[in-house]
């Protein structure tokens, strides 16, 4: 229902979706770290308008848990989007969005 920092919803560890939903459109500021490699799949299952959008590097999650991408990601409803944790880096990576 609002904005998310070090996101950790329950099952994030073992998930390959995560389906969201809100009441409003929501930012979300960072993914809670996990192993080098794992992938994970936001789906925006809204039946609204309402959006869900990735902040870039945000300062308001810790830096392990930030997203490194060139842009804002906005999922509209329906959309999805893979994010790929780089354990190197020490940060999340956006692979696709459709």
């Amino acid at each position: 229902t609002g904005d998310v920092n070090n996101y950790e919803p329950s099952g994030l560890s073992t998930c390959n979706v995560v389906r969201l939903t809100s009441n409003s459109n929501v930012y979300i500021t960072g993914i809670k770290s996990q192993e080098d490699g794992r992938i994970i799949n936001f789906l925006n299952v809204n039946a609204t308008l309402y959006t869900i959008r990735i902040k870039i590097n945000d300062a308001n999650s810790l830096a392990a848990n930030r997203i490194n991408t060139s842009i804002e990601v906005t999922l509209n409803p329906n959309q999805v989007c893979g994010f790929w944790y780089d354990i190197i880096s020490s940060v999340w990576r956006v692979l696709n969005k459709y």
